[in-house]
């Protein structure tokens, strides 16, 4: 449903990697990966950034 508009994200963004849309549970609705950033763990930085927002929440 979003994957194109990841997709226009990632090209107009220099130096993107992947991008995604996740719930503040961090669980990923939608995420599109260039063929380099396959080969990553990007699950690992979405949950902690999943972490800052919930603290930023809080707060």
């Amino acid at each position: 449903m979003f994957r194109e508009t990841l997709k226009k994200v990632i090209e107009r963004t220099e130096g993107a990697t992947g991008a995604l849309i996740m719930g503040t549970d961090g669980i990923a609705v939608e995420k599109v990966l260039t063929p380099e950033a396959r080969e990553l763990n990007l699950d690992v930085a979405a949950a902690e950034f999943t972490s800052l927002v919930r603290s930023a929440q809080r707060v």
